[in-house]
């Protein structure tokens, strides 16, 4: 059923009765008469009859029956007399049904003064003159012919046998009243002391009257017995008279155009009925009956219950589908219940609002019955809201108007429905983590117990998209039933509010005029703080093409909302506020069209935000004195705010944020946060307005120092007092930009500072319905902080929807640096380390220095004496062959066990020979060169080579480089490159070589500068600071020096030292420096090539120095014979 006002609705300008100049000519304008019949108003579309009658002047041929049919009348000047009263009538008649028609009067009376006419027009619950009560009366004014601007309005009240009264001095008057006439007087006033009046007079409307209801039979059985309702003789001015029935807990059908109806009921004792007229006035009655709930002994279940339901759905039984559907209800234990429910009702159309009630209504009561829910139950609620959602776009797009009960049942369910789907009723998801999400990006850093990367789980997706489809099709509801209040709510109406289990939600309508100013809207839940500029309310008026703007506005508190099964890295605190924003002729249809250019601005309360959950996360430290500064480091997302809330602390402490870099020492002394202990709770803020950036919070324990002065010896702190200003110290120093620390002395301290901190994460975000990626994002949103009373965070939002403030703590990862002490004195300890080794080495070589020379052999002739050679019983005595090996320079290239190699000579037979070595003090060890002569059996050069490892010892295989065989005799020697790995499972083929010494056929190999330099390094600068120096060869190689394992290990540690201590003093700090300089960039997020580079190339210069310095200058100056 749908409300359509009177088609015909005759209006004179002017109102009931003015004044007129007679000497001018007189204008009587009735062409602003209503037909709405028509989609356009038209004047043709209208006739028009006037008609005058005077008892002062009943001779004037100006003041006549049926006089014009004329839209407007001109009389001219002098037609009237001065002090004369005359009673015009209209009456309009419909065109294209004369049936249509209406007369209305108006009085003039003439004068010889100036006059101007303001005219009273309805807004709102004054339609035809009459008003109901159960509303309140609109009234603004209208002057087209006022000379200038109006200074002031008066609005009077004329009660019968009272004096007039003052009721409002604004523009608009807005009353409630149940008076049974009310007669109004509008005063206009205007420069020079001039006024007139307007009169207007409204009736109550006490809706149909002189009726009663009946119901037959008085008892019955729910959803199966048949009741006749029958309300005759109801009369009202204003038809088509509507009926409503209900019950306490539901609505049973509702725009009934019929008096008498033949339906079944549910279980109830009593049915209320509501008897309205065609301008929504409506009167209630009462009737009792005894319904009988469902025996669940006799019915079985669901299917006994809807069997029949498709059928009556079929057949356009409505009202009787929808009672077994609330039957039904009771049944409902388990998800799978509801889906067998909702089988019935699949492929369900309904396009009236009544339809569309009685569809919530059944979704309300299969919500309780399922209730707490699961994510297979949001399934079913999903199907239930999204056919609930198609019929409110129907009812939006055809304008139908609702019955006042069922509006505001729809908002209340609604509400209902928020409230329950917001309760948490399952654990959360485990959260995907992206790359692009700086929490997950922290927790993959400090690499928690909880895995970064899930695999994928079917359930989750389902899960989360079953809450994701629930949540979107109830959020589309919601958003009708915005569109549905346009025609309910009016401009200076009082708000509309609902407040139920933490779901607050309000509907503010304003008027925007030229003389609009800004609108701070507070909701309910005292959360959020609204501001709507000026230029947005001008933004929307032009964009919804209506000066009339409707809010809705929805908060949900941070432990209550339905966006809770959004799977989060860390536990988070959502305060919800869904802004919507409509006009009576038009709404937004897109995403797109919700983006702003104006933005929208909200403050949130968090005061509430302190949740004790949030504990776990909360950082405990101590910092010994005032030389270490604990720096604690980690991402922060686009537009996001970080936030250090003071837990607790044992005393002063200097807190500093910054992003990008670390803080230096000087800002930390002089720009950070002084927090005392008794600053529990606070909160310390810094905003990010840059994309995803690192930030860092540092926390320094100040210091006292001591300056040695000749005038004054007071204790002073570094730097200047911040923040807290009631702490202040005396003697503050000026300019402390550059501090001579000279003249200082630090003061040993003796307490800790023990201080727990809880870093949070504070984002302005907006709700995005993507089907693949939902969640929160901090696109169109700023995230800011305002001081004002108690702590609010601030959000810039160029978009309305579904809004909110969100806090989660973060976790974070320490670094601890420490500052230098004042000094201008080297550190003494690896001074005198290195000391104490030069005086040991030297101590060594005095000790040997007459024996030394027993080291000096000729390295030609050198034999291993842990070698021992095997040869065949049928060898010939005869000169020895030499035989050079030549292991490499790679890890584990030495080995422990024995080595067997074989010799060929051309037309000779083969010769074996075996290396047996002592596990315990092995001679292939890696980087060194091995001599040993065998005999020569048949070993005559040329001849070929061939290697063996036996698996005896702790290596499984070991590098040769090279071996060479040297004749002794012939003076001749043969170079065999192997170059290759020997292990256990190897038997090398014999190898020939083209590397000789003798004759035309001497040839050398040639190495590259590549092969050259690789070998050099694997014996001067890789195995120098290894183990190799220890247990390598005992010749050196300047000079042929033989050292015992005592002198090499203390030539190795002298050598590491002086690097250690070279290094240490040229990049180390020598005087107070800050903790980092400006340019220096983190080292978390970046390689500082640079500084590597030139580190490794010092540490390179200066081993070749020290290397030079032992190998050559100490040796060879011992040594100089040699």
């Amino acid at each position: 059923m749908k409300y359509r006002p009177p088609p015909i609705e005759p209006q004179i300008k002017g109102n009931e009765r003015r004044l007129v100049d007679v000497r001018k000519p007189i204008f009587i304008d009735g062409s602003s008469s209503k037909h709405r019949l028509t989609k356009q108003e038209s004047i043709k579309s209208k006739r028009f009859l006037w008609s005058c009658l005077s008892s002062d002047d009943p001779s004037n041929k100006y003041c006549q029956k049926d006089m014009s049919e004329s839209p407007k009348l001109r009389l001219p000047p002098n037609a009237l007399k001065v002090g004369a009263v005359y009673d015009f009538s209209l009456t309009v008649t419909s065109r294209s049904d004369p049936r249509n028609r209406k007369t209305t009067t108006q009085k003039i009376k003439g004068t010889a003064k100036t006059c101007f006419t303001p005219q009273i027009l309805c807004r709102r619950n004054c339609n035809l003159g009459v008003y109901a009560p159960l509303d309140s009366v609109h009234l603004i004014p209208n002057c087209d012919d006022c000379p200038g601007k109006v200074k002031r309005y008066e609005w009077w009240l004329l009660d019968p046998g009272l004096p007039p009264y003052l009721e409002s001095s604004h523009k608009y008057l807005i009353i409630h009243t149940n008076e049974p006439i009310v007669h109004i007087r509008l005063r206009v006033w205007v420069r020079g002391n001039r006024w007139a009046d307007a009169f207007y007079t409204l009736r109550r409307n006490n809706g149909p009257q002189n009726g009663t209801c009946t119901i037959n039979p008085r008892l019955g059985v729910e959803s199966l017995s048949m009741f006749e309702i029958n309300c005759p003789g109801f009369e009202s001015p204003f038809r088509p008279i509507t009926f409503r029935y209900m019950v306490s807990y539901a609505v049973v059908a509702t725009n009934v155009p019929y008096s008498r109806i033949v339906i079944p009921l549910p279980a109830t004792e009593i049915v209320m009925i509501s008897i309205c007229d065609a301008i929504d006035m409506c009167v209630e009655k009462t009737i009792r009956v005894k319904v009988l709930a469902l025996d669940k002994g006799i019915i079985s279940g669901i299917d006994d219950v809807m069997e029949n339901v498709p059928n009556l759905l079929q057949h356009g039984h409505w009202n009787r589908a929808y009672i077994r559907a609330i039957a039904a209800t009771t049944f409902l234990d388990l998800s799978i219940d509801g889906f067998e429910l909702y089988s019935y009702l699949e492929g369900l159309y309904a396009s009236t609002g009544s339809q569309l009630e009685q569809i919530t209504s059944v979704a309300a009561h299969m919500l309780i019955q399922l209730h707490p829910i699961d994510f297979r139950g949001a399934i079913v609620m999903a199907d239930l809201f999204q056919i609930m959602g198609d019929t409110f776009l129907e009812i939006a797009l055809d304008h139908e108007w609702l019955h006042r009960q069922g509006y505001f049942s729809l908002s209340a369910m609604h509400m209902f429905f928020m409230s329950l789907l917001g309760q948490k009723t399952q654990s959360h998801s485990n959260a995907m983590c992206s790359l692009h999400n700086p929490a997950c990006m922290n927790l993959q850093r400090i690499d928690l117990e909880k895995p970064f990367v899930i695999k994928f789980d079917p359930l989750i997706l389902e899960r989360v998209n079953s809450w994701l489809m629930s949540t979107w099709f109830l959020y589309r509801c919601i958003f009708f039933l915005g569109v549905i209040a346009t025609q309910r709510h009016h401009p200076y109406d009082d708000a509309m509010t609902i407040y139920q289990s933490g779901i607050a939600y309000q509907i503010n309508v304003t008027e925007v005029t030229q003389n609009a100013q800004d609108i701070k809207l507070k909701t309910i839940d005292h959360i959020h703080l609204i501001k709507i500029s000026t230029k947005l309310l001008f933004e929307l008026k032009q964009r919804l093409n209506h000066s009339t703007i409707l809010l809705q506005v929805i908060s949900q508190q941070n432990f209550h909302n339905i966006y809770w099964w959004y799977p989060d890295p860390l536990p988070s605190k959502t305060s919800v506020l869904i802004v919507h924003a409509y006009s009576p002729v038009m709404f937004f249809r897109s995403a797109k069209e919700f983006q702003l250019k104006n933005p929208l601005v909200y403050k949130t309360n968090i005061t509430q935000f302190n949740d004790q959950s949030f504990n776990q996360y909360m950082t405990n430290n101590s910092i010994q004195n005032s030389t270490e500064v604990h720096i604690y480091s980690l991402m922060l997302n686009h537009k996001a705010m970080l936030a250090v809330r003071i837990v607790n602390c044992s005393e002063l402490m200097y807190v500093k944020m910054r992003l990008h870099r670390w803080p230096t020492l000087g800002q930390i002394r002089q720009q950070a946060c002084r927090i005392t202990p008794d600053m529990k709770g606070k909160r310390i803020w810094m905003a990010n307005s840059c994309e995803r950036c690192p930030a860092y919070v540092a926390i320094h324990k100040p210091g006292e120092i001591r300056y040695k002065n000749d005038e004054e010896d007071t204790l002073k702190p570094r730097g200047m007092a911040k923040g807290n200003k009631s702490h202040r110290a005396p003697n503050v120093r000026k300019n402390s930009d550059y501090v001579d620390y000279e003249n200082e002395e630090v003061v040993k301290e003796v307490d800790y500072l023990n201080y727990s901190i809880l870093l949070e994460i504070y984002q302005c975000n907006i709700w995005m319905n993507r089907s693949l990626d939902p969640g929160w994002s901090e696109e169109f949103c700023t995230t800011t902080f305002e001081h004002s009373r108690g702590s609010s965070v601030q959000c810039t939002c160029y978009t309305l929807g579904a809004l909110s403030s969100r806090i989660f703590p973060i976790s974070t990862e320490l670094f601890v640096e420490h500052i230098p002490v004042p000094t201008f004195v080297f550190n003494m300890t690896l001074l005198v380390f290195f000391v104490l080794l030069c005086l040991l080495l030297i101590f060594k070589w005095l000790l040997h220095l007459n024996i030394i020379s027993a080291y000096l052999r000729n390295p030609e002739f050198l034999q291993c004496d842990m070698s021992m050679a095997k040869s065949d019983p049928s060898f010939r005595d005869g000169p020895e062959i030499l035989v050079v090996i030549v292991t490499g320079g790679q890890e584990f290239a030495g080995t422990t066990s024995n080595i067997k190699f074989y010799l060929k000579s051309p037309h000779r037979q083969q010769t074996s020979y075996q290396i047996t070595q002592d596990p315990g003090h092995p001679k292939l060890v890696r980087n060194s060169t091995i001599k040993i002569t065998v005999p020569r059996g048949h070993i005559y050069i040329p001849t070929r080579l061939a290697l063996r490892l036996v698996p005896n010892g702790r290596y499984p295989s070991w590098y040769c480089r090279s071996i060479i065989v040297v004749d002794l005799k012939f003076k001749v020697q043969q170079l065999f490159l192997v170059e290759s790995w020997i292990d256990r499972k190897s038997h090398m083929q014999f190898m020939r070589s083209k590397y000789f010494t003798y004759g035309s056929y001497r040839r050398s190999p040639k190495y590259t500068w590549c092969k050259r330099f690789r070998t050099r390094v694997e014996q001067l600068y890789v195995s120098w600071y290894l183990i190799n120096a220890i247990t390598g060869p005992s010749q050196s190689k300047a000079g042929g020096i033989i050292m015992n394992r005592f002198e090499r290990t203390c030539v190795w540690i002298c050598k590491t030292a002086i690097t250690l201590v070279v290094v240490t003093l040229y990049f180390g700090k020598h005087t107070v420096q800050s903790i980092q300089e400006e340019t220096r960039q983190n080292i978390e997020n970046g390689l500082q090539v640079n500084l590597v580079a030139f580190l490794g190339f010092y540490a390179f210069v200066i081993g070749l120095l020290v290397h030079l310095l032992f190998e050559v200058v100490i040796l060879r100056w011992i040594w100089p014979e040699t």
